[in-house]
């Protein structure tokens, strides 16, 4: 938490990377990317909120869990990003020039759809194998890129522009019997129902669900991916207050 005139200095100090941190995270990008960022404390304060508000949904105390850290490079071991520690970005997201810069404030505020994959990868680290079973692995991760992106960019989930281009293909799905393979092999159909739930009962349930998961005692946890569906909707109807056995079964799920 660098002060304007210490950073001015240290912005063009000779170092090849930039370590810029926040309270809840660091985001390592080339020197030269930040060589014009005139303040990085608004933005840093931006990723301080969006992780607390990540914790916020999952009910978990963001000052029990080690900082995020979020690195550029030129060889992500998988993918165009990847979670863990590190979450590791390409090169693109450390371009000044680009939208979808890592430090651009104003872009995250306004064209907040360009960083859907940041948001995934933050999301990625979120995960719980309690609600994760089989099929989900790219799914309930977005449940906190829907969130987090209501929240920083008031992009409201159930006609969130990356959803959208998955309507059509949930509603050929439905139509065409609903077979659970193809929906555990289609992150954007699948993210219909939990987007469906949001639409019905708002994201104070999801606060509600999660927070039962921390409080499980062991002997209640699922011990196979059949007990993690079959709690996910029975936590869910017991927390929402409706039966959802209906729903789950219009969308394949073998419960």
């Amino acid at each position: 938490e660098s002060s304007r005139k210490s950073w001015k200095e240290s912005k063009n100090s000779t170092g090849l990377w930039a370590d810029i941190s926040g309270r809840y995270v660091t985001i390592t990008v080339p020197s030269a990317s930040v060589r014009n960022l005139e303040d990085p404390g608004p933005v840093m304060s931006m990723y301080d909120t969006l992780l607390k508000h990540y914790h916020d949904l999952r009910g978990t105390d963001i000052d029990k869990h080690r900082k995020m850290w979020i690195v550029a490079d030129e060889q992500p071991v998988a993918g165009y990003m990847h979670a863990g520690y590190p979450i590791v970005t390409h090169m693109d997201v450390a371009d000044p020039k680009r939208d979808n810069f890592l430090l651009n404030e104003q872009g995250i505020k306004t064209k907040t759809e360009s960083f859907w994959g940041i948001f995934h990868e933050i999301g990625h680290n979120m995960q719980q194998g309690e609600w994760t079973f089989e099929g989900t692995g790219e799914v309930t991760v977005n449940i906190f890129t829907l969130y987090a992106m209501k929240q920083i960019g008031n992009m409201e989930t159930w006609i969130h522009p990356w959803l959208k281009k998955h309507v059509e293909a949930g509603i050929k799905y439905v139509n065409h019997g609903a077979d659970f393979n193809t929906w555990k092999k289609e992150p954007g159909t699948a993210l219909l129902i939990y987007a469906q739930l949001v639409n019905a009962f708002g994201w104070s349930i999801f606060k509600q669900v999660f927070r039962r998961y921390q409080n499980l005692p062991a002997v209640e946890k699922p011990k196979n991916n059949q007990e993690k569906m079959d709690k996910w909707f029975v936590i869910f109807s017991e927390e929402c207050k409706f039966n959802l056995a209906p729903l789950a079964i219009y969308w394949g799920f073998p419960i």
